[in-house]
Formats: C-alpha cells, structure tokens, sequence
C-alpha cells in the first residue's frame, strides 16, 4: 500500500532501501502501519480465505498449530467485541493514564465499522512438552496474526490489531472453550484517507525505530559486531555453569 511509504522510508538504512527496491516482502515489513479507518465495503471472501490460509502456514513448535481463528463480519458480533473493548478500556483507564478521557490514545473504536474482524485465540492443548513451552501456543498464534496482517496490507488491505481485552468475555461472546488463551481481534478493510480515526494524531515518533544498536548484541548482551566476548564473564559461565 503506498499510503505513508515515504516516511516509512526515511527510517530504514540505506542497504536495506537496496534490497526492499527488488524484494515485496522486506517492502511489505516496512511499510506495514496500523490502519484504523475503512471504507464500508466488505471485503471479498477470495481475501479472506487468502488471509486466513496465510495464518494456517505460519510456524508453530512441533508444527502443533494451535490456534483458531473465529471470522465476524456480521453486525451483532461486532457490536459485540465493540461492548467488550469498551469495558476492558475502562479498565485500562485506571492504569493507564493515556487511556483517559481527551489523551492521545483514549479513542474506542466502533468494531461495527471495521469490515472483517478475525479473533485469534490460542490452544494451550497444543503447547509443546518442552522446557519452558507453556506459553509456545501464544507465540504460535502471534507468528499466524503477523502473517495475516502481511497477507492483508499484500493484498491492498489495512489491518490493526486490537488485544488487551478482557478474556473470559472474548471467548464467551464466540463460545471459545474458557481454557484457551485471547490473543487479539485483527480488523481488517479497504483503507479510508491514511487509516488515522477522526481527531487522531501521529506525530513524527510513530515512525521512527529505535537503531540496531539499541537492542543487538553481538555474540553478548551489547556486544559490538566484531568483538570478542568479556573474558571474565565467560570463564565465570565456565566454571560456575559449566557452559
């Protein structure tokens, strides 16, 4: 989609903007944004399947794909997770102040107004028995919610992902076994002007990434590509954990 692919542009290195020029996929990370207004035009089932069957392919440990998706166009079960998001905002406005009343991010979006919206829940059923795979049914359904969100901005959609819901109503208003876990509602639709709901505001930060440098380590925790490990700490790692 073009909207914003100037500014998206403006943040990237110079290699990568080489290799986003011949490559669809790296372009389509990039310029990916959330886009939270749409034209009133449903979206095709042929898109919807394409979308869905892009979640279906995504990575899972042990390939046990444990989510399920739940499709809702019509408008009752909109207007549903709609009553849903508005309590669990309210919620979230005792936290968090910029929830509040007149703050930058204190909208509540009317779901009966976004075209497709899909709920992704996660099967704790389908966890893998690893060390530490407890919570592998959630990272599998977020690699599937990523690739739907791909699979929508390909195919000339706009998409925004909604999670922070409260659980037992989100699975109750879709008759979703209580022990599956909520992960996020993703709505999708044809883009309305740059996406941006009425009386909302990005500023310039919105663009921006922190730099590699921020969250990269090389070989170590801040390590610089090039360096060596600290000596010290790995011979502590050898002799007190044997690693």
């Amino acid at each position: 989609m073009a909207v914003d692919a100037e500014p998206a542009l403006a943040t990237v290195t110079e290699g990568l903007q080489q290799l986003m020029a011949s490559n669809p996929v790296l372009r389509s990370i990039v310029e990916r944004r959330s886009r939270r207004k749409w034209l009133q035009r449903p979206v095709p089932d042929e898109a919807v399947l394409a979308i869905l069957e892009a979640g279906r392919w995504a990575p899972s440990a042990g390939n046990f794909q444990p989510w399920h998706f739940v499709v809702a166009t019509d408008h009752d079960a909109r207007s549903r997770i709609t009553r849903v998001a508005d309590e669990s905002k309210n919620l979230s406005r005792i936290w968090a102040p910029y929830f509040r009343e007149g703050a930058r991010r204190g909208y509540l979006i009317d779901f009966t107004e976004v075209p497709l919206c899909i709920a992704i829940f996660a099967d704790p059923r389908h966890a893998p028995p690893h060390v530490d795979g407890n919570l592998h049914h959630i990272v599998g359904a977020a690699l599937a919610l990523q690739n739907m969100w791909l699979a929508a901005d390909a195919l000339g959609l706009g998409a925004c992902c909604w999670s922070n819901m409260q659980q037992d109503k989100m699975k109750a208003i879709f008759g979703v076994p209580h022990y599956f876990y909520f992960l996020a509602v993703l709505g999708i639709g044809y883009v309305d002007g740059d996406g941006s709901p009425d009386g909302y505001v990005i500023d310039e930060s919105y663009w921006q990434r922190k730099p590699l440098d921020d969250f990269v380590g090389w070989g170590w925790y801040r390590g610089k590509k090039g360096d060596a490990p600290p000596v010290a700490q790995r011979e502590r790692l050898r002799r007190n954990l044997g690693l």
